[in-house]
């Protein structure tokens, strides 16, 4: 196998990026190749793979749901790694723009999630009490949502690698490059919450 290069590694991935900001149908497509890519290159096992699959709904909106193709996706220490992520194109005034509806998180000992760890979940139009943005810490008290800013993907795999020692495939030195530009690309456009549901301002 060739050598690692993060110089040649990251130009691949921002096409894809690009992709993705027309905001056009591709951009599912394109999106699920650039978490495949990240995944493969750093805490994933060989067999792991996504899947990309239409959703019914959707308020006349075109949705894609992206999760592991055969349930939680193994992981290089033998536990999981359980991502679900919907997304959807909206047409605005600017134009067509791909965005996430929600997103979910859950690293687990096992594959069936009983024993899992901790979780983070987004969702673009909370409902109930529950912050936009937040992570749960499995422990000996009841669970609590601690709101938190929007995390990015790479913040969830640099979290793994680093402080639960999940290995990595590529060398570190790569890795840490393309999480860190990619990462980068995603906050130039991401969707900031507020860390409290919305409010009805008609009540």
């Amino acid at each position: 196998m060739p050598p690692f290069d993060p110089a040649s590694e990251l130009p691949s991935l921002r096409k894809l990026t690009s992709v993705c900001n027309q905001g056009k149908p591709a951009a599912f497509g394109a999106f699920n190749k650039v978490l495949a890519k990240l995944l493969h290159l750093t805490i994933m096992k060989p067999d792991g793979h996504l899947t990309l699959q239409g959703l019914e709904g959707g308020r006349g909106r075109a949705q894609k749901l992206i999760r592991g193709s055969k349930g939680p996706i193994p992981l290089r220490d033998g536990r999981f790694l359980r991502l679900t992520i919907s997304l959807y194109i909206e047409p605005t005034e600017k134009g067509p723009r791909f965005k996430t509806w929600q997103s979910s998180f859950q690293y687990q000992k096992d594959f069936d999630g009983k024993d899992w760890i901790f979780r983070y979940d987004y969702l673009r139009a909370p409902e109930g009490s529950y912050p936009s943005a937040h992570v749960q810490v499995r422990g000996q008290h009841e669970r609590i949502h601690f709101p938190t800013m929007r995390v990015p993907f790479e913040a969830i795999i640099r979290c793994l690698a680093n402080d639960f020692n999940v290995p990595c495939h590529a060398p570190k030195e790569v890795w840490r490059y393309i999480l860190h530009h990619t990462e980068l690309d995603f906050l130039a456009i991401h969707h900031p919450p507020i860390s409290c549901p919305p409010i009805d301002e008609t009540e």
